[in-house]
C-alpha cells in the first residue's frame, strides 16, 4: 500500500475553515488561470491546516540589547512572573513606552496576570497607552488584539492602524494587514491585495507570509477560482528555503498527495519533510516516520525501525496519530520488539487527549483481557462511554449492546441502547444496526415496523455482518412478520454460516431437514447469489 493511499483517507481531510482566520465566507475570486491546477483544494491533515494566527509579537520586538527586556527575560525563564511584572510595572511608573509594551504582552499572554489567564481589556489599555506615545510594536499589537476579537468595528480599527505602519513596517505590519484583506474587513475581501502584501512581508523575512500564502494560493482561503497549486509549491518552497519548517511541511505533504499539480516530483518529498522534523515539526517528523515505514516520496527503501523511533519522538511531542502508530507497531512488533504493555500505554496517552480511536482499542482490550490486562468490564464500559460520546461510532455500538444486556457495569437499559445503537446505525456502523433490528424483532422497541427492521438488516448484511443474515433467515422461516419462504429463509442461513456465524448452521441443517431436495437446490443457488434481503 502507498503512503498515499494511507494519506488521503486518514490525515488528508479538508478541515480548514476560511472562517477560522479570515472571519469571512469563502469568496469567489476574479480572474484565473489556464492551468490543470486551478479550481482544485489541497487537502491538509488537521494539523498542517491552520486554525489560528500567529502569536503578536512579544520580547523580540524590542530586541535583545533592549535594557528592560535584559532585566525582564531571565525572570520569565526561570518562571518569576509576579518579579517581571513588577519590573515592567516600575517601568511602566517611569513613563517608558516600552514598559508600556512588556505591560500589555503580559496581560495578553497571561504572563503577568494573578490568576495567569490572558486579560486582553487590560492589555488593549497597555497598548493604547503606549501607541498615544508614539510606540509602534504597542501600534502593531494593539492593531493584531483588535483584529483576533472578531468585533467589527474593532477590526476595522486594526485596518487603520495597520494601513500606517504598513510604510514603514511591511514585514509585520504588512502580513496583518493582508489578513484584513483577506476578511474584507473594510469592503469585500481582496484576494490581489493581500496577496501583494503577502509576498512584501514575504521578502522582508516574514515566514508567516511565504506559509499564508501558499495556503492562500492552495485554496485555504476560499477563492476557489484563484486556487493554483503550483504557484501554492513555489511560494512553499521559496519559505522552505528561507528556512521556515511550515512551508517545508506543506510542501512535503503536496508533493505526497499531488506532485504532478504542484509542478515538482514526488521523490522531493522526503527532503522536505525531513527538514520540517529537523526545524521541530511534529507533524513532519510524522510524516517522515511514514515515509520511512512505507517508503516512497524519495525514500530508497523501508527501514521500520527507523521509523518506530521518529514515531516515538512524535509521540513523546505530544502528537496523537503517532502515538496511535506506535502503539499499531508495539502490538504487532513491527519495526520494534512486540511490547503489548508498551502498545497500551500509547494508547493511554493518546486517550488522555481525548481520542476517539484510542479509547475504543482501549475498550476492547479491557472487555477481552488481551495485551496482557485482565479483564475490567467497568474499564471496558468507562472506555467505550466516553468513545462514544467522543463520537466514535463503534463505541457507541459496544455501549448499546452493553445498555441492552446488562453488561460492563452498566444495568439493563433498553431506552439508553436505542439511542446509542441508533446514533452508531446513522454513522455507518452495520453491527449497531444488526443489534437495533435484533432488538425490535424481541419487542425491546415497542412499536417496531417491519420495513424499519428490513431497513436495518439490509445495512447489516451490506455491511458483511453475519449476524443479519440470520435475523433475516428467521423472519423468512417462522413468518411472524414476513410471509413464510423456507428456500430464501435456508439462503440466507447458509449466507450467515459462511460469514462466520456460529448459531447459523444448527439453524440451517434443521430447516434443510424438512425440505425437498428441489428446495434445498434452489436455496443453495439463491446463497451464492444473496447481496442483501429482498422480502423474498
Amino acid at each position: 500500500m502507498s503512503l498515499k493511499s494511507l494519506l488521503l483517507p486518514t490525515i488528508a481531510f479538508m478541515v480548514f475553515n476560511p472562517k477560522l482566520v479570515v472571519g469571512g465566507e469563502p469568496q469567489q475570486g476574479q480572474g484565473g488561470s489556464s492551468e490543470s491546477s486551478v479550481a482544485r483544494v489541497v487537502p491538509l491533515p488537521p494539523a498542517l491546516a491552520p486554525s489560528s494566527l500567529p502569536a503578536a509579537p512579544g520580547l523580540s520586538a524590542l530586541g535583545t540589547e533592549n535594557l528592560l527586556v535584559q532585566e525582564v527575560s531571565p525572570l520569565l525563564a526561570e518562571g518569576k512572573m509576579g518579579e517581571a511584572a513588577e519590573k515592567v510595572a516600575q517601568a511602566v511608573e517611569k513613563g517608558s513606552a516600552d514598559g508600556r509594551f512588556l505591560a500589555g504582552w503580559l496581560a495578553s499572554t497571561g504572563k503577568g496576570t494573578s490568576d495567569g489567564k490572558p486579560d486582553f481589556v487590560l492589555a488593549e489599555k497597555d497598548y493604547r497607552a503606549g501607541k498615544e506615545m508614539g510606540h509602534e510594536a504597542c501600534s502593531l499589537n494593539l492593531a493584531i488584539l483588535l483584529f483576533e476579537s472578531r468585533d467589527p468595528a474593532k477590526m476595522k480599527e486594526a485596518a487603520e492602524i495597520l494601513r500606517k505602519l504598513v510604510e514603514t513596517d511591511p514585514k509585520e505590519a504588512g502580513f496583518w494587514l493582508g489578513q484584513a484583506w483577506m476578511a474584507g474587513v473594510d469592503s469585500e475581501p481582496d484576494f490581489s491585495s493581500a496577496m501583494e502584501l503577502w509576498s512584501h512581508a514575504a521578502e522582508a523575512g516574514n515566514g508567516d507570509a511565504y506559509l499564508h500564502e501558499g495556503l492562500a494560493w492552495a485554496g485555504q482561503y476560499g477563492f476557489p477560482a484563484r486556487t493554483d497549486l503550483h504557484k501554492a509549491a513555489a511560494v512553499w518552497k521559496a519559505g522552505a528555503e528561507a528556512g521556515n519548517a511550515a512551508c517545508a511541511l506543506r510542501l512535503g505533504h503536496l508533493l505526497l498527495i499531488d506532485a504532478h499539480a504542484a509542478g515538482m516530483s514526488e521523490n522531493d518529498a522526503a527532503r522536505w519533510i525531513q527538514q520540517a522534523s529537523a526545524g521541530l515539526e511534529v507533524e513532519g517528523t510524522y510524516l517522515l516516520a511514514e515515509l520511512k515505514r512505507t517508503g516512497g516520496g524519495g525514500i530508497e527503501a523501508r527501514d521500520q525501525e527507523a521509523a518506530a523511533g521518529l514515531y516515538q519522538l512524535a509521540a513523546e511531542a505530544g502528537y496523537v496519530p503517532a502515538m496511535l502508530r506506535l502503539a499499531q507497531m508495539l502490538e504487532e512488533g513491527d519495526g520494534v520488539p512486540k511490547d503489548e504493555a508498551g502498545a497500551v500505554s500509547a494508547l493511554q496517552a493518546a486517550a488522555s487527549r481525548r481520542n476517539p480511536e484510542a479509547y475504543r482499542k482501549l475498550g476492547v482490550i479491557h472487555r477481552d483481557g488481551s495485551h496482557g490486562q485482565k479483564v475490567d468490564e467497568a474499564l471496558a464500559g468507562k472506555a467505550f462511554l466516553t468513545g462514544a460520546i467522543l463520537g466514535d461510532a463503534m463505541c457507541g455500538r459496544e455501549l448499546g449492546k452493553a445498555y441492552r444486556k446488562g453488561q460492563l457495569g452498566f444495568l439493563p437499559d433498553p431506552a439508553a441502547a436505542r439511542v446509542w445503537l441508533e446514533q452508531s446505525t446513522r454513522a455507518g456502523d452495520a453491527q449497531a444496526a444488526t443489534e437495533w433490528a435484533e432488538m425490535m424483532m424481541y419487542g425491546e422497541v415497542p412499536g417496531a415496523q417491519i420495513e424499519a427492521i428490513r431497513s436495518l438488516l439490509v445495512q447489516g448484511t451490506q455491511g458483511k455482518v453475519a449476524r443479519a443474515g440470520l435475523l433475516f433467515g428467521m423472519l423468512l422461516e417462522d413468518g411472524r412478520m414476513l410471509q413464510r419462504n423456507p428456500v430464501t429463509a435456508l439462503a440466507w442461513y447458509r449466507w450467515a454460516e459462511a460469514a462466520g456465524d456460529p448459531d447459523a448452521h444448527a439453524r440451517a441443517e434443521k430447516l434443510q431437514s424438512s425440505m425437498n431436495k428441489d428446495d434445498v437446490e434452489a436455496a443453495v443457488k439463491l446463497s451464492a447469489e444473496l447481496k442483501e434481503p429482498s422480502s423474498g
